[in-house]
């Protein structure tokens, strides 16, 4: 790929993953720093082509993350790494075009069930991206994107990755922002399965669900 190409995807790279992690700012740092929080697992790298970006996609590929920030630098690289192979003209993110169109291409093929999660994502993405009405329209598109069927898996990916994150509550800023509330505590839920061992996911859900009040105890567990 063209060093020029390169250096364009560096923008796209800066602005796409940020937006899922609902952060207001990032930081441009050659030496990455520990995340502060559970699912803050993004840094914007240096410009793409550069000897520091180098440097921090080998850290960032090869750091051992505990939990939700393994997920989301998983998610981070999917879009990345998409991005790069595909996507050079920054005209739109091609990753969440694609994952837009398998998604309605499920619906149309009577194989999806999704999750809660999963499903609000997908309304989503195909909000931002309207798709096709044949599966036929959609698998040309995606052809479109990716250039041969023997790219197709890097869709599914992609699409699995993304759907990974909706289910842990780490999806685009506009879709957090519509509902800060539940995206806020389905990522609270989600660090209570995976990071919290004297945490119950089923009976947090539960209590919220029935809209009890949470204890200051509860509320401060919680959020440690």
């Amino acid at each position: 790929m063209a060093l020029t190409s390169i250096a364009a995807v560096a923008v796209l790279v800066a602005v796409s993953p940020t937006s899922w992690n609902g952060a207001d700012q990032a930081t441009l740092q050659d030496v990455p720093e520990e995340p502060e929080n559970p699912g803050d697992t993004f840094i914007l790298p240096p410009a793409v082509g550069t000897d520091a970006h180098d440097e921090w996609i080998k850290w960032y590929r090869n750091a051992e993350f505990d939990g939700l920030d393994s997920y989301t630098r998983d998610i981070v690289l999917a879009l990345h790494d998409f991005e790069v192979a595909f996507h050079p003209d920054l005209n739109h993110d091609a990753s969440t075009e694609a994952a837009a169109l398998l998604a309605q291409r499920d619906r149309l093929d009577g194989a999806y069930t999704p999750t809660t999660n999963e499903r609000l994502l997908h309304d989503w993405l195909i909000e931002q991206y309207p798709t096709p009405s044949t599966i036929q329209d959609i698998d040309d598109k995606l052809l479109d994107i990716v250039h041969t069927e023997d790219n197709l898996h890097h869709v599914k990916y992609v699409y699995n990755k993304l759907n990974e994150g909706a289910n842990i509550g780490y999806v685009p800023k506009d879709l957090r922002d519509s509902d800060w509330e539940y995206w806020h505590w389905e990522m609270h839920i989600a660090a209570c399965d995976i990071l919290w061992e004297d945490c119950d996911p089923v009976q947090l859900r539960e209590d919220l669900a029935n809209n009890r009040e949470l204890t200051a105890e509860e509320i401060e567990a919680i959020e440690e």
